[in-house]
């Protein structure tokens, strides 16, 4: 039983921690588009920016799982309940970058 709730504990561990390093760089992603013409910011996220924010879904359901688990296995969740509400609005919505209005110099 004690095997079962470190693998549990570990893979929430592992989760959290994936799902931070992905949020970081989404929110480093989104502060880099954030004085650039707005062709380039829809050109970003069309492109490159598609992978950026699949990786967060992927890391905030794994988050979710994780926490699903260690729920199912009586474990308590603590302070990691923050990161799951974070993850969990992550996962249960489109992730869509701010939309910056900027005029094109000519």
């Amino acid at each position: 039983m004690a095997t079962d709730q470190f693998i549990i504990r570990d893979r929430m561990r592992q989760a959290i921690l994936a799902f931070e390093a992905a949020e970081s760089f989404f929110l480093n992603a989104h502060r880099r588009m954030e004085n650039r013409l707005q062709a380039d910011v829809d050109a970003y996220w069309a492109g490159l920016g598609q992978q950026v924010k699949e990786d967060m879904r992927i890391a905030a359901g794994e988050v979710e799982d994780a926490s699903k688990a260690a729920a199912a296995a009586g474990l308590r969740i603590g302070a990691a309940g923050r990161i799951i509400a974070r993850a969990q609005g992550y996962s249960k919505k489109p992730i869509k970058p701010k939309s910056r209005q900027r005029e094109e110099c000519a």
